[in-house]
């Protein structure tokens, strides 16, 4: 069963308890952080766009669901479903049994996934061969080919899943933003 999904306000009363530090080590995964999706059956131009400004943690939005606050943004922790196999690695795609469930038209069934660089532990993200590709802050993936991630990258799952890469540490200082 895949982690359960949380909008970014969810989080509030867990950050609001902790500093960065201690929220980091109480919730070691990395975040991502909904940026605009499609679901599937969904034409294209009823995506939600967002972009997020720091400052005021404000959320502009286009398109039908008209506009949103930051805390109504969907989170999602970086981590393995209870009783997945693969170790090592956190997948990601619309089938069932992917650690990370996204039902995003341009999402394949097994998508991309997420490791830890083995010397270095850096995160880094593998596209899987999927059809429409994985991109990170609007670079395509070479299919099986390792790419570092930085907090706040942004990552998209083919067209229409577009979401943002968060350490422990920036995902706190966005919910406190956001709160």
């Amino acid at each position: 069963m895949s982690p359960p999904r949380r909008r970014v306000g969810d989080w509030s009363a867990e950050v609001a308890a902790h500093a960065a530090a201690e929220f980091a080590a109480v919730h070691p995964a990395p975040f991502l952080v909904q940026e605009r999706s499609s679901p599937v059956g969904e034409e294209s131009a009823e995506m939600q766009f967002a972009t997020l400004d720091a400052g005021s943690a404000a959320v502009a939005t286009e398109g039908l669901l008209g506009s949103a606050s930051l805390a109504d943004l969907e989170a999602l922790q970086v981590g393995k479903a209870d009783g997945s196999g693969f170790n090592g690695m956190v997948n990601l795609g619309r089938a069932e049994n992917c650690d990370l469930v996204l039902n995003a038209a341009s999402v394949s069934k097994f998508h991309a996934f997420f490791k830890q660089d083995p010397v270095s532990g850096v995160p880094q993200l593998v596209d899987g061969g999927s059809t429409n590709g994985t991109a990170v802050n609007g670079q395509r993936l070479e299919a099986h080919e390792p790419r570092d991630l930085l907090p706040r990258d942004l990552v998209a799952f083919g067209a229409d899943s577009v979401w943002r890469f968060h350490s422990p540490q920036t995902f706190h200082e966005l919910v406190s933003l956001a709160t």
